[in-house]
């Protein structure tokens, strides 16, 4: 774990929650954005198939690992070492989409701290 994922502070449940519908629904949407560059004669190859795939394989990804995140954050015993990674992980997630308007805005102050920490290496 790095110095700056040390430093963040643990996100609220509802932070969390937000993120777990705003990243699958986004991603969703960039799997169709890229269908949309794909020509319609390549839409069935096993090439298309797989790109389109990433994103929604890395929605449903991001909202395990956001259900988990809670479930952790609500433990009797929460590890905090499982904690801080699986906010990191949702946070790399949600960088590109860092100046999304629909951006928690949970994640928007942590991506600033994550990019802060990050510049000072």
């Amino acid at each position: 774990m790095t110095h700056a994922t040390s430093r963040l502070p643990l996100p609220a449940i509802s932070t969390v929650r937000a993120l777990a519908t705003f990243l699958p629904a986004h991603l969703e949407v960039a799997a169709q954005d890229l269908l949309q560059r794909i020509p319609a004669e390549q839409h069935g190859t096993p090439d298309a198939v797989e790109l389109l795939r990433i994103p929604r394989t890395l929605g449903q990804v991001a909202e395990a690992a956001a259900h988990q995140l809670e479930n952790d954050l609500l433990a009797d015993q929460p590890d905090e070492t499982a904690i801080r990674l699986l906010w990191k992980i949702l946070l790399d997630t949600a960088r590109p989409f860092h100046d999304h308007p629909q951006l928690p805005q949970g994640v928007r102050e942590a991506l600033r701290l994550l990019e802060e920490g990050d510049s000072r290496g």
